[in-house]
């Protein structure tokens, strides 16, 4: 039998010409990018206002608490409302603490 290899500007061609591909990948991409300045300088925020090491450490146990569940309903929650709609709430998700980042006037906001 013979092997097709296949080449990966290929690949990449076909992905170019493929719109939800591209769309997924770059909202993939500003997710990722947003989730690294957050978890990189919400404790700088938060120390900024006041915030000892005590509240950042309880900042991070909301999070995880409040993300840990998302495993579980992460599956279903995608096949009922599709994939476009789960990253869209993720995004308006960073804006929000963004939002909160922004505006915080003491550790606990």
């Amino acid at each position: 039998t013979e092997r097709k290899t296949t080449n990966i500007m290929d690949g990449l061609r076909i992905l170019s010409k493929n719109s939800d591909a591209l769309i997924f990948f770059f909202l993939v991409f500003v997710i990722g990018t947003s989730s690294g300045c957050i978890e990189n300088f919400a404790y700088v925020r938060i120390g900024e206002v006041g915030g000892t090491g005590h509240n950042m450490g309880i900042c991070r146990l909301i999070s995880s608490l409040a993300g840990a569940p998302m495993f579980w309903f992460s599956g279903p929650l995608t096949e009922a409302l599709g994939v476009d709609v789960v990253l869209v709430l993720s995004l308006l998700a960073y804006v929000i603490r963004f939002l909160n980042y922004a505006f915080m006037k003491h550790p606990y906001h």
